[in-house]
């Protein structure tokens, strides 16, 4: 069990029993049967930790993320695009679920994403920049 912090206080409220189905919070409840999922399950216990929900990146550069812009300019793109692989995964372990990616350069890593071949968050491309 965990001590939720809902924001409210400076406090960690009483221990309670969360679900999470998929990629979602299903339910919170302090009563352990009011979240007792059917079939097969993952327990995992919090020990003290936080739940929360994945945080939204509004504004990214998903390819300039991880290395320095100089070193991006003068790369091949081979080299660009495992950077910008590398910049997805690390955002995904940092709690970062979703961004809104600024340039067209996006696409190729939503597709891969969502097809399972590179982890990462859901991505939506904002498309070539116009002048």
């Amino acid at each position: 069990m965990r001590q939720p912090f809902d924001g409210t206080s400076n406090e960690p409220r009483s221990p309670n029993r969360d679900l999470v189905l998929g990629n979602g919070i299903k339910s919170i409840s302090m009563d352990a049967a009011a979240v007792a999922p059917s079939g097969a399950v993952r327990r995992i216990e919090g020990r003290g930790r936080t739940l929360m929900p994945g945080l939204i990146a509004a504004h990214t550069h998903i390819m300039f993320e991880t290395v320095r812009q100089t070193a991006l300019l003068t790369a091949d793109i081979g080299f660009v695009n495992g950077a910008a692989v590398k910049a997805a995964h690390d955002g995904l372990i940092r709690g970062v679920t979703s961004i809104r990616d600024r340039g067209r350069s996006g696409f190729w890593l939503k597709r891969g994403i969502d097809v399972g071949l590179v982890r990462g968050p859901r991505i939506w491309p904002s498309g070539a920049l116009k002048s």
